[in-house]
């Protein structure tokens, strides 16, 4: 594909179907530990309509930044060192860095750890699944 836009869209609706997928197993992780350990006192209930709307959510963000973040991919493109799905790859992990470190960074002194984590670590998966998909996708003009 030659459009930023249209291969970063694509690659954005893949990312959020990681993202899903991650947020459903670690959802199902949570619930598992809490009918196990009662103890802790959380909710042992799991809402299968917020995974619904978690996902639809998702989606939609990944596929509208997934548009933008390869508009800018087209633009920085001979900036980004290696080839093909390598240079997603890289691509993918800078956006991680300036994204989700920079937000995590962030949360830490306000004491919200456990979510600045949580988010992180989807992060990494989403955003290494987007320039995966990203640098198979787009092929520049020659």
């Amino acid at each position: 594909m030659k459009s930023g836009f249209i291969s970063g869209a694509i690659a954005g609706v893949i990312a959020g179907i990681v993202a899903a997928i991650v947020a459903l197993i670690s959802t199902i992780i949570f619930v598992f530990i809490m009918k196990v350990l009662p103890y802790i006192g959380a909710p042992e209930i799991w809402i299968p309509s917020m995974q619904t709307l978690f996902a639809i959510v998702s989606f939609l963000l990944n596929m509208i930044w997934g548009g933008i973040l390869g508009i800018l991919y087209v633009v920085l493109y001979n900036s980004i060192p290696g080839k093909g799905i390598k240079k997603g790859l890289i691509y993918g992990w800078i956006i991680f860095l300036i994204s989700n470190v920079r937000a995590f960074s962030f949360l830490m002194p306000f004491a919200i750890f456990d979510f600045g984590l949580t988010w992180t670590a989807i992060g990494f998966f989403v955003l290494t699944t987007y320039g995966l998909v990203l640098g198979y996708l787009y092929k520049p003009k020659k």
